[in-house]
C-alpha cells in the first residue's frame, strides 16, 4: 500500500515532466520510423498509439532509476534493443518476432556473430545511437539520490501487465515502438514456452501396412539448404554452377515451377517429413511421417543432418538411424559435421548395407555467411572476389563478394551430390530439392524467412541410377509434366506411393503425386510465412501465383 501510495504521489508531482518526456520520445521515434524506416506518415500515429501508455510507464519507471551502473545498464539495454528492432527491419521490413527470438536462443554464439556481421547497418546504429540518447537526456536526472526501486518495480509491473494485455487483445497489431515491441515478443515468448511445457502433445499415428507392393530399390531424399531454382538452369543464369548434374548420365527428371512448403528451414523441413493438412502444429505431432510410412512398408530409416536443428516435430522412433549436427555430447558451440562432406562416409555405408534403405540428407552448404562450408573445396571457389569464409554485411556494395560466395557454395553442393552418387552400389531413387530459396538484394532483401518470391522458388531433381528405378518412377510421364506448376506438397504422397502405398485408402486428403498431375489439378501453392504457432490461427500462408509471386 506504501509503495502505490509513493508512486500516485511521485506521479501527481512528476506528471508534466513524464508527459513531457513521452510527448518528445513518441515523436522521436515516429520520426525515425518515417526517416529511417518508411512508414507512411500517414499511419505513424494510428498505428502506434498503443505503444503511448507503455512509453509512459516505461518513463515513470526510468525516472526512478538514479544508481550509475544501472542507468548504464539500461542504456546498453534500450541501444541494442533499438538496433536491433532497426537492423531487422531494415532487411525483413518488420520488427523482430517470436520465431527469430526462438532462433537466437537455439543457435551456438558462432552463429549469433555471424548474423550481426551479416546484417550489420550503420544507418540503424546511428538510429539507435540517437534514439538512446534522447532516453537518456529525457529520463535521467543529474541528481544521484538513492533510487526508489518500489516506485520503478511497480511501474515496470505495470508495463509487462499492458504488454500482455496488448498481445492477448491485438496479437496481429503493429507497434511501432521498438522497446515496446521487443517487450510484448519476448513476453509473448515466454507465455508461448510456459505454455508449450505444459501442453502434451498428441500421440503420433503409426502409418498402416501398405496395401500394394513396395518398389524394390532405396531411396535418398536430400533436402539443400537455401538453394535457389535459377541457379538449377544455366540457360537462363548465364552461369553453370552445377557442372556435375548438368552433365549427369543418369536418367533424370527436373521440374522447372517448384514452390517450397516455407520461406524458413524450420517452417520447411518438418512439413516435408510430416505432409499438414489441417492445423500445421497439431498435424506436426499426430500425423505419419515418411519415416513412418517407410518403416511400415519394410525400409530401414536414416536420418542424416549437418542443419544445427534438432527437430523435435519428426525425429522418433520411426527412425533406426540418427546423426544429427549438434549431438548433446558434443556441445552447442562445435560442429558435428564441419561440412557436407564429412556426411559422406555414412551416407555411403548407410546406403550400401543389406536391406532396403530411406535415407533423409539435409545438407548446410549454401547457408550464409556461403563462404564458411566450401571453404573445405579449394575447387569450389570458381567465382572470385568471394568473402573466403568470411562474413560481411549484406549490402549492395558487397553484392559481388556475396552473389560469387553463393554461386561458390551451389557448386560444392553440386560436388557434393555428385560425390554422393559415385559411391552407390545398389539401384536408388534420389529425390533432390531444397527448404527455400535465398534473397540476394532483390528489393532490398537479402538471406531468407521474409516472404520474397525468391525464397519460395525452389529445385527439385529426381535421378535413378539405372534404368529399372526410372521405369518404376515413371520417369518418362514425369518429364512430360516438368514445367507443370507444383510444390513441395507433391513430394510427400509422390514418395508414400512409392512406398507402395494407394493414395486414396489412407484416409488423409494428401495433394496429387508428381505423376497424378495434369494441367488442370489445382496444385496446393501455399507457403507458410510464420513461425510454427500452438493454434491454427497463429500460423499465416501466402500463396504463389501463376506469375510465380508470392502473395500474401
Amino acid at each position: 500500500m506504501r509503495g502505490a501510495t509513493h508512486a500516485l504521489r511521485f506521479l501527481r508531482h512528476h506528471l508534466g515532466e513524464t508527459l513531457l518526456a513521452v510527448a518528445v520520445l513518441y515523436a522521436g521515434e515516429r520520426l525515425l520510423d518515417h526517416l529511417w524506416l518508411g512508414q507512411p506518415l500517414s499511419t505513424l500515429f494510428s498505428d502506434s498509439l498503443v505503444s503511448l501508455p507503455a512509453l509512459v510507464l516505461l518513463s515513470l519507471a526510468l525516472f526512478n532509476i538514479t544508481a550509475l551502473p544501472a542507468r548504464l545498464a539500461i542504456s546498453l539495454v534500450l541501444f541494442f534493443a533499438h538496433y536491433a528492432q532497426y537492423a531487422f527491419q531494415s532487411y525483413y521490413g518488420r520488427f523482430l518476432g517470436e520465431g527469430e527470438l526462438r532462433l537466437a536462443a537455439a543457435n551456438p554464439p558462432h552463429e549469433f556473430i555471424a548474423s550481426v556481421e551479416l546484417y550489420f547497418s550503420s544507418a540503424a546504429f546511428l538510429a539507435a545511437l540517437a534514439i538512446t540518447a534522447l532516453y537518456v537526456f529525457l529520463l535521467f536526472r543529474r541528481k544521484r539520490a538513492s533510487a526508489s526501486y518500489q516506485r520503478a518495480s511497480l511501474a515496470l509491473l505495470g508495463l509487462l501487465s499492458w504488454c500482455v494485455l496488448v498481445d492477448e487483445a491485438l496479437p496481429s497489431q503493429e507497434i511501432y515502438s521498438p522497446t515496446f515491441a521487443l517487450a510484448a515478443t519476448n513476453i509473448r515468448l515466454g507465455i508461448s514456452r510456459t505454455h508449450e511445457i505444459g501442453l502434451e502433445r498428441p500421440t503420433r499415428h503409426k502409418a498402416p501396412a501398405p496395401q500394394n507392393q513396395a518398389s524394390r530399390f532405396d531411396v535418398i531424399y536430400i533436402i539443400g539448404e537455401s538453394l535457389r531454382a535459377d541457379r538449377f538452369n544455366a540457360a537462363t543464369y548465364g552461369r553453370n554452377v552445377t557442372p556435375l548434374l548438368s552433365a549427369l548420365q543418369l536418367p533424370h527428371v527436373s521440374f522447372e515451377n517448384v514452390t517450397s512448403h516455407g520461406d524458413c528451414t524450420d517452417r520447411s523441413v518438418p512439413l516435408l517429413m510430416v505432409e499438414p493438412v489441417h492445423s500445421v502444429y497439431s498435424d506436426l505431432f499426430q500425423s505419419p511421417s515418411l519415416f513412418s510410412y517407410a518403416k511400415s512398408a519394410g525400409y530401414r530409416t536414416a536420418f542424416i543432418s549437418a542443419n544445427d536443428n534438432l527437430w523435435p516435430e519428426f525425429v522418433g522412433d520411426e527412425i533406426d538411424v540418427l546423426h544429427r549436427n549438434v549431438a548433446p555430447a558434443v556441445g552447442l558451440d562445435k560442429w558435428t559435421f564441419g561440412s557436407d562432406n564429412e556426411m559422406l562416409p555414412i551416407i555411403t555405408a548407410i546406403a550400401n548395407s543389406p536391406n532396403r534403405q530411406f535415407l533423409v540428407v539435409e545438407t548446410y552448404a549454401a547457408h550464409w555467411p556461403y563462404g564458411d562450408r566450401y571453404m573445405s573445396c579449394p575447387e569450389c571457389r570458381v567465382y572470385r572476389p568471394d568473402l573466403n569464409g568470411k562474413a560481411a554485411a549484406f549490402s549492395e556494395e558487397n553484392r559481388e563478394q556475396i552473389v560469387n560466395s553463393y554461386d561458390n557454395a551451389v557448386i560444392y553442393f553440386d560436388s557434393f551430390v555428385a560425390k554422393l552418387i559415385s559411391g552407390l552400389r545398389k539401384s536408388t531413387l534420389i529425390v533432390i530439392t531444397s527448404d527455400h530459396g535465398e534473397s540476394l538484394g532483390e528489393d532490398g532483401k537479402w538471406g531468407h524467412c521474409s516472404a520474397a518470391s525468391e525464397q519460395v522458388l525452389v529445385p527439385l531433381m529426381l535421378i535413378a541410377t539405372d534404368e529399372s528405378v526410372a521405369r518404376a518412377a515413371r520417369f518418362a510421364s514425369l518429364s512430360e509434366k516438368s514445367a507443370y506448376p507444383i510444390s513441395h506438397a507433391n513430394i510427400f504422397p509422390t514418395l508414400v506411393k512409392t512406398f507402395g502405398y494407394s493414395l486414396g485408402s489412407l484416409g488423409i486428403p494428401y495433394a496429387h503425386d508428381l505423376d497424378a498431375l495434369t494441367l488442370a489439378s489445382e496444385t496446393d501453392r501455399r507457403v507458410l510465412v510464420s513461425a510454427i504457432g500452438g493454434t491454427e490461427a497463429a500460423e499465416s500462408f501466402g500463396v504463389v501465383d501463376a506469375r510465380r509471386v508470392l502473395k500474401r
